[in-house]
């Protein structure tokens, strides 16, 4: 899994924590754009995860290529990080 930089940074560690094998953007390129993120997720052959809605549009209505998309949601008091 790639995980977004929007992706709190606390839930990645819970998801390494129980054996997941996640890259972050955070971690790795701070600031990359959305395309950079695509790019990345089909290079590394890894889905993304992300609260950004952008990704919807580009993978599926302009046709980017990417890996996979999994859309997270999250309540508003669920940010801790």
């Amino acid at each position: 899994m790639l995980a977004d930089e929007n992706v709190p940074a606390s839930l990645v560690r819970v998801l390494r924590d129980r054996g997941g094998d996640i890259l972050y953007v955070a971690e790795l390129e701070p600031g990359i754009t959305d395309e950079k993120v695509l790019n990345l997720s089909v290079t590394e052959r890894r889905p993304i995860l992300s609260e950004d809605r952008d990704f919807g549009e580009l993978v599926f209505r302009l046709k980017h290529k990417a890996a996979g998309v999994v859309l997270l949601r999250l309540p508003a008091g669920d940010r801790s990080q």
